[in-house]
């Protein structure tokens, strides 16, 4: 007589259980770590912040990427703190690149109107109406675009010519800036590497576990089979 064969019943993980009133769970096969717990890891309450910059804000970004990577450790939350940190550091450097370029057309802008022999009134006068102009560009108001681009054209420069002057006179300073932001575009993409290599260890750690309470249950079954 044949024997009756055991059906086989797959093996579950398990999972952690989280508050989910106070979770930030983006996913509902894989929960993460609670806004209380996130709260607890000392360096996620750093900021480093210039004159100007809000609190607020850093936060607001750094629980945007939190949310985006679903984090689910404290290792890979401290991670994406650093991660954060470094786009904030090439932020500011793209907002001195600007800074630097403005301040270059600023230059050569007065320089190519004092060249026009104005009057000493007419002069001083387009050099302080010019400095508040690129004053206002570099705070961010669009509203003096068009000003500041009558200036050019009232000294005889296209916008073209005026960038490029700008470029050869800053380049040295452009160049500095631009391999500091090369170095932090390094870390930011070590670091997700370092994240995704610790997530693929623990798939293979699960597989693993998966496969060995699977054999467990084979033998098991086998054992009871023989009896």
């Amino acid at each position: 007589m044949a024997k009756k064969k055991t059906k086989r019943i797959k093996p579950l993980l398990k999972k952690p259980i989280l508050d989910d009133s106070d979770s930030l769970v983006l996913s509902k096969n894989k929960p993460q770590l609670t806004k209380k717990l996130l709260n607890q890891i000392p360096w996620l309450k750093d900021r480093y912040l210039l004159p100007g910059e809000k609190a607020m804000d850093y936060d607001l970004r750094l629980k945007a990427l939190i949310e985006s990577l679903e984090i689910d450790n404290a290792l890979d939350a401290i991670l994406v703190k650093d991660i954060h940190d470094e786009m904030c550091e090439m932020h500011r450097l793209r907002t001195l690149k600007n800074i630097l370029l403005l301040d270059g057309m600023r230059i050569n802008l007065i320089e190519r109107i004092r060249s026009l022999n104005y009057s000493r009134s007419n002069d001083k006068d387009s050099y302080l109406e010019i400095r508040e102009l690129i004053k206002r560009l570099q705070s961010g108001e669009e509203s003096v675009v068009q000003s500041f681009l009558a200036s050019i054209k009232k000294a005889g420069l296209t916008l073209a010519e005026l960038q490029v002057q700008a470029y050869r006179k800053v380049a040295k300073s452009l160049v500095q800036v631009d391999n500091q932001m090369t170095r932090h575009q390094k870390n930011v993409r070590e670091s997700l590497k370092l994240i995704e290599m610790r997530r693929n260890n623990t798939l293979a750690r699960q597989r693993i576990e998966q496969e060995m309470e699977r054999l467990s249950s084979n033998t098991i079954e086998a054992e009871r089979d023989k009896s």
